[in-house]
């Protein structure tokens, strides 16, 4: 009797040919009998994390087999968020280097969800955004403030200022020896 086994494989892996893989007791089974097997694992989508079957036939018996694709794993990193402030009506960044302290490796960018759809940059005032990485969330602060302009109007004349008649002092140039 064949005894399948399990299997599972990182996403994007290729699958092993070796019909001995597959088999629990493949050390119990005769040459002759190994030879004769045939694995299907055609329904096993390499490029797509989930659970499929295969198949081991022998002559017109099938025997059924659970094969796991599984998420590649992610490294493991801290993320620190930057609290930012930004002047009203100022687009807001894409890139995910805007809103983490740090340096980080592609492959952690590449896998980190911005959510800013809280932050309105047409109101002043604070809004949280949040930043999705390997199923953990972190959340950060924007303020978003209006721009203040600063007329200054002299209230008379004499609040002008107006250069001094004062004596510029006398410099004495200095012999280098």
């Amino acid at each position: 009797e064949l005894k399948l086994k399990d299997m599972d494989l990182e996403i994007n892996n290729p699958l092993s040919l070796n019909i001995n893989d597959y088999l629990e007791n493949a050390n119990e089974i005769e040459p002759s009998i190994l030879k004769a097997l045939k694995l299907d694992t055609s329904t096993v989508n390499i490029n797509q994390a989930g659970s499929y079957n295969y198949i081991i036939q022998y002559k017109k018996k099938k025997y059924n087999g659970v094969f796991v694709i599984k998420p590649k794993e992610l490294p493991k990193v801290e993320i620190t968020l930057k609290n930012l402030s930004l002047e009203k009506g100022s687009a807001l960044s894409t890139n995910v280097s805007t809103y983490i302290s740090g340096e980080l490796t592609d492959e952690v960018k590449n896998n980190i969800i911005i959510n800013l759809k809280d932050v309105n940059t047409t109101q002043p005032g604070e809004y949280q955004y949040t930043v999705t990485y390997d199923n953990k969330l972190y959340t950060g602060k924007i303020w978003i403030y209006e721009k203040q302009t600063t007329i200054i109007t002299p209230n008379s004349p004499d609040e002008i200022p107006t250069p001094s008649n004062s004596p510029v002092p006398e410099v004495t140039p200095v012999n280098e020896t």
